[in-house]
């Protein structure tokens, strides 16, 4: 590949880019014009077969300072509860912008992890169904909830067939992200809605830590990486009027939350380990919100 094909914006097709990080061997560059945010080399579909896993949910070693072993969830069962309160409110947003009184509505997931958020939507009235590329997830699912979920791909789904789409931290994971978004204006009904989470990179927190973030470390499975700006942009350019975006924060673990700390600012997060550890505070809720990723709520018109 030459470099100016792996310069070129996939969003703008401008071929103004620069290395904004270097993680290992890879480089994350960014588009001059749009401020998209790419990893390049891309990783193979051998690669993300391999970090798609049962051990995805479980990656005890999330909050190591090596690359190598960032990924995934440290324990994505155990967060259950906190990520379903947020989830409601989501559904809660989603279900005020649609406006339905007495109808049913429908809800597509796209990369639906193990069901979380879908189990929230139908307690929320909507009839569900979910995809999914972890195959583990998958067969999960399929013991534990009774709606469907498969790894169908968004382009066999009918057009106008849902009155909303939503992605939970997928985005970023997505070959071509661009291609979704098109696809899922086809998908959706007319004033349906797509939502999604993810990372902002030009926050305040997001440009002080840098390469120290975690999201930005995660180069085993984020492709992409947004700010503000490029998602207004490929929303547009799709056929959706952006409605809201707000920071997102999450529930952690004490214990978890200055792991990860300790990972990205060593100075600040080791001292803070010890005394969490020393005073057996490891188990305890926190909520934070640092303002490194947003929710995105956006109308098809």
């Amino acid at each position: 590949m030459s470099d100016s094909i792996k310069s070129k914006c996939r969003l703008c097709g401008s071929e103004k880019s620069f290395v904004k990080y270097t993680i290992e061997n890879s480089e994350i560059r960014r588009c001059s014009d749009c401020t998209l945010m790419w990893l390049n080399p891309m990783p193979t579909d051998e690669d993300l077969e391999k970090v798609y896993s049962k051990n995805y949910y479980e990656n005890k070693e999330l909050a190591s300072d090596d690359a190598q072993k960032t990924y995934g969830y440290s324990d994505y069962l155990s967060e259950k509860l906190y990520k379903q309160i947020g989830f409601q409110k989501i559904v809660k947003q989603i279900k005020s912008m649609l406006q339905a009184n007495d109808q049913e509505l429908s809800l597509l997931e796209l990369g639906c992890g193990l069901g979380f958020f879908l189990d929230v939507a139908q307690d929320a009235g909507f009839a569900v169904e979910g995809t999914e590329f972890n195959k583990y997830a998958v067969k999960w699912i399929a013991n534990k909830y009774r709606f469907p979920v498969s790894s169908k791909k968004l382009d066999v789904f009918e057009d106008q067939s849902y009155d909303a789409i939503c992605m939970m931290d997928v985005i970023e994971h997505l070959r071509d992200p661009f291609d979704v978004i098109n696809e899922s204006h086809r998908v959706l009904r007319n004033g349906g809605i797509l939502t999604f989470t993810t990372m902002e990179c030009d926050s305040f927190i997001s440009r002080l830590l840098g390469e120290r973030l975690e999201d930005i470390r995660k180069i085993h499975e984020h492709l992409f990486f947004f700010t503000k700006r490029s998602i207004k942009k490929s929303l547009k350019q799709a056929g959706f009027a952006v409605e809201k975006i707000h920071y997102t924060g999450h529930t952690f673990s004490c214990g978890d939350l200055v792991e990860r700390i300790a990972a990205m600012v060593p100075l600040i997060g080791r001292p803070c380990l010890h005394l969490v550890n020393f005073f057996h505070l490891r188990n305890l809720k926190l909520y934070v919100n640092p303002r490194t990723k947003v929710t995105v709520y956006a109308r098809k018109i």
